[in-house]
């Protein structure tokens, strides 16, 4: 069955809307580490609160490009 928006639904747990402040700055870096990982800002959040992404994000993003690399 598809979403309604247009994304295929996943395997993980439903997902519910909230909000939450952040500053613009802050905003900001949370996009830019979420592109650099090639994730969303909300899987990034999402990691981050189950402890799966720690102090050093860029440790994760070359292990991503590692991956990529050997994947090709």
């Amino acid at each position: 069955m598809t979403n309604k928006r247009g994304r295929p639904k996943s395997a993980r747990e439903n997902a519910k809307n909230v909000s939450l402040m952040i500053t613009p700055k802050g905003w900001k870096l949370l996009q830019s580490q979420a592109q650099q990982l090639g994730i969303s800002r909300s899987e990034l959040v999402e990691r981050f609160a189950r402890g799966e992404i720690q102090e050093n994000l860029s440790q994760l993003a070359e292990e991503r490009f590692l991956g990529e690399s050997f994947a090709n």
